[in-house]
């Protein structure tokens, strides 16, 4: 992994050669990842999730490294919140083509990161390095949006990818929490 990618100075960046669209996708996304914060500590305006995975130049550099993904709870039929779900994804692999076959599609790289976020991540997916895992869209993701109002008006904007299963695991923690307390 290139720590580069994981400074100020790459998300600042990151934001200069967006479209504002996804500027302000990415900076709520932001605000709103990081107000979840473990329930026993004071609200800390200032905190920030450490290992998080934010942009798709971040998950195309993993490298082998394993990526966990943690989706909020949902509201069940008796109006109480599940648990967060936390998956880990080995040896994570972004390409584009079809869903069913990832081996037949197109590795993605860094070079192509501009045009990816320019279609949307249209026929693009994260799979995992071993065979007969599921694929994801990678608009299901919060590294890229194919429509960002309705990403930002929904509880897909607290997903959060991590490279770091510890942390990983308290966001999951904290999100479930959060969530419960969310609605009375």
């Amino acid at each position: 992994m290139n720590p580069d990618l994981y400074t100020e100075e790459f998300r600042n960046y990151k934001y200069l050669k967006s479209s504002p669209v996804y500027v302000e996708y990415f900076k709520r996304a932001f605000n709103k990842i990081n107000q979840i914060q473990n329930w026993a500590t004071t609200n800390d305006p200032l905190f920030v999730w450490p290992n998080r995975v934010e942009f798709l130049e971040q998950l195309i550099d993993l490298n082998g490294e394993p990526l966990y993904i943690v989706y909020p709870g949902f509201q069940s039929f008796n109006r109480h919140y599940e648990q967060a779900s936390l998956y880990k994804i080995h040896n994570p692999i972004v390409y584009q083509g079809p869903r069913i076959d990832p081996w037949s599609g197109k590795r993605l790289t860094l070079d192509d990161v501009d045009e990816v976020e320019r279609n949307g991540g249209v026929d693009c997916y994260l799979c995992s390095g071993l065979q007969n895992e599921s694929c994801i869209n990678l608009y299901n993701l919060p590294v890229i949006a194919d429509d960002p109002d309705q990403v930002l008006t929904s509880m897909s904007i607290y997903t959060a990818l991590f490279h770091n299963e510890n942390t990983a695991e308290k966001y999951c923690s904290a999100i479930t929490e959060f969530v419960r307390n969310l609605r009375v």
